[in-house]
């Protein structure tokens, strides 16, 4: 899939960093590539809400593979074939994580 065609990831990693979209890339390691602020009373840090998408938009059989270290997600490339894999099964929950509709209820 072309770049040009993850722009809705992209842009949420973006949007959630306090970066330009132009600055991602699908290369970019999170652990080595992106800050996170430190987590103080429960606050949620940008790790924290991008872990939040990809278990909200998750079905049952994904999920597993989370949940069993089966499904790791490293890099932005892995987000944006996280979410495309995911929205064939469950296109509304992608499209309202990255801000494109209303959630649906699970």
């Amino acid at each position: 899939m072309k770049q040009s065609a993850r722009t809705p990831e992209r842009a949420r990693v973006a949007s959630v960093f306090g970066l330009k979209i132009e600055q991602i890339h699908s290369g970019m390691h999170f652990e080595h590539d992106f800050s996170a602020a430190p987590v103080f009373d429960w606050k949620r840090n940008e790790f924290n809400q991008l872990s939040d998408d990809f278990r909200d938009v998750t079905d049952r059989k994904i999920e597993r593979e989370l949940n069993n270290g089966l499904l790791v997600v490293h890099t932005v490339g892995d987000y944006c074939n996280h979410m495309v894999r995911c929205y064939r099964a469950n296109a509304k929950e992608v499209n309202y994580v990255h801000g494109l509709g209303s959630a649906s209820s699970k």
